[in-house]
């Protein structure tokens, strides 16, 4: 089965802080655009150019949290209505343990954090898009707007 991997640049707010509860560079879509069918989510990759001090939570969703009582936008604190608890597929778990700094990269260090999957979600559509919202556990504070970036891999059909 070949792989696919979807990048986003997080649009982060570098004042003030985010703090616990708060979305990390709001709502980010993932588009699966597949040859065949469809494919099944296999990895999540976090590339920060800033250490990540506390532990913290990604959130996947099959469809866009689009109802008005949902909070998904940067440094707003989460929240998610009723309506949209059924388009969640997954949660995982990012322990600040599990960031790996691999040193020095031109300038400044980078912060790696990789986690295959457990999730038991298969996407059938050929141009499926998956949403996810990162939820800070404590303070994270950005030095620049494009400091982080969510890579979401896929296995396709």
């Amino acid at each position: 089965m070949p792989f696919k991997a979807t990048r986003k640049t997080l649009a982060v707010s570098v004042t003030p802080d985010y703090s616990s509860g708060d979305i990390v560079g709001g709502l980010l879509d993932f588009s699966m655009r597949t040859p065949g069918g469809g494919g099944l989510l296999k990895r999540l990759t976090i590339k920060s150019k800033v250490a990540i001090a506390n532990d913290s939570v990604v959130y996947l969703f099959d469809s866009e949290p689009d109802n008005g009582d949902t909070a998904v936008a940067d440094n707003a604190a989460f929240s998610l209505a009723e309506e949209d608890k059924t388009k969640l597929i997954g949660r995982v778990a990012v322990a600040t343990a599990s960031f790996v700094n691999i040193g020095a990269v031109t300038e400044g260090d980078l912060y790696l954090f990789e986690v295959a999957l457990d999730i038991p979600f298969k996407f059938e559509a050929e141009n499926r898009t998956i949403y996810a919202a990162w939820v800070a556990g404590g303070s994270i504070n950005v030095a620049a707007v494009d400091d982080i970036e969510m890579i979401l891999g896929a296995e396709l059909d």
